[in-house]
């Protein structure tokens, strides 16, 4: 039998909620049709990509670029609250800010 003192129990919640966050991302992105097609690069990476550059795409990606920062952001300092106990450990990804589009 496996022993999870607290700080395992953490450290396992905050991997399986940033798997979620990407999966949340990219599935958002995949809706814009940013999608490798061999699935090589996350698709948030690819829509994110056209922020820099002036090009028929590049106010859609720039909302992709800031919203993907706010999404980190808040879901960090999510962890930080369960970390020091100000939080429990709840459905996170639901709290998390929705794309401005």
């Amino acid at each position: 039998m496996i022993k999870l003192n607290k700080e395992k129990l953490l450290s396992l919640f905050v991997q399986n909620q940033e798997i979620m966050v990407e999966r949340l991302l990219d599935e958002e992105a995949e809706a814009y049709g940013y999608k490798h097609p061999e699935n090589k690069i996350p698709s948030i990476d690819r829509a994110c990509s056209y922020a820099a550059y002036p090009n028929k795409y590049q106010k859609e990606a720039q909302s992709f670029v800031a919203w993907r920062a706010d999404v980190w952001e808040k879901f960090y300092s999510f962890m930080d609250d369960i970390k020091s106990g100000k939080s429990e450990m709840d459905d996170v990804i639901s709290m998390l800010p929705k794309r401005i589009k």
